[in-house]
């Protein structure tokens, strides 16, 4: 061996965590793939193993982030915690009526609610107003679909077109009755008149999504490790 080889430049001198199979030069591209792959599946394990920790957690963390940002938005801190707040305990409730988590509607729920809240505000232009709604809708419909694991992207924009209309057709008619009102009373009649508001309206597009996945055939694939599952307990 010649004294001038480098005896330390094997493996960048980490010979104990790396090697070198061909003696190529390193393909740093190559190595920055691998290690966000290895990333993501750790990432993936630990959503799935603290999936309802997370959402709950996520999901209260969209409403406080909203609430904070509210005044940006020409909204209120306490009408976007309330919206953010019913629209998350509606989404939960209405997707384990189709058999899924409470966890996975919270968390759709919660961007729903503070999108059409931050949307609502008084700095925000007409058109944004109109469609943010059905698009807060749309959205949480969406997020709500794929935290619950569904990746048939056919299904999941079914789901946030259901929303999505239904919540803005609401918001065009019994909305705009809603929005009257308010302008009409103080601030304890603005919050009681948001809580008959916003129920109502997150309730109509969560129904019109839990209706929309009526007649849904499930993936073959899904049904035979379902089966599979029942043999290995047997």
């Amino acid at each position: 061996m010649p004294f001038t080889l480098n005896r330390y430049g094997y493996c960048y001198n980490n010979g104990m965590l790396m090697n070198d199979l061909n003696g190529m030069w390193p393909n740093p591209i190559k190595w920055v793939k691998d290690k966000t792959k290895k990333a993501a599946k750790a990432v993936g394990k630990f959503y799935e193993k603290h999936r309802d920790a997370v959402n709950i957690v996520g999901g209260v963390a969209i409403i406080a982030a909203g609430a904070a940002l509210a005044p940006a938005f020409g909204a209120t801190a306490a009408a976007v915690a309330i919206s953010g707040t019913t629209a998350a305990v509606i989404g939960g409730l209405s997707n384990m009526t189709t058999g899924g988590r409470f966890s996975d509607g919270f968390l759709g729920g919660a961007v729903n609610g503070t999108m059409c809240a931050l949307s609502g505000g008084t700095k925000v232009c007409s058109l944004v107003q109109k469609l943010g709604q059905g698009l807060g809708g749309a959205i949480g419909a969406g997020i709500t679909d794929y935290a619950g694991g569904e990746r048939n992207l056919g299904k999941i924009g079914k789901d946030m077109i259901f929303a999505g209309i239904t919540q803005g057709v609401y918001s065009l008619t019994m909305g705009n009755a809603f929005e009257f009102g308010r302008s009409e009373v103080d601030v304890v009649g603005k919050r009681c008149i948001d809580f008959f508001d916003y129920p109502s309206q997150y309730a109509t597009g969560t129904i019109a999504t839990c209706l929309s996945k009526i007649g849904d055939k499930k993936d073959p694939k899904e049904e035979e490790n379902v089966c599979n599952t029942n043999v290995e307990k047997k």
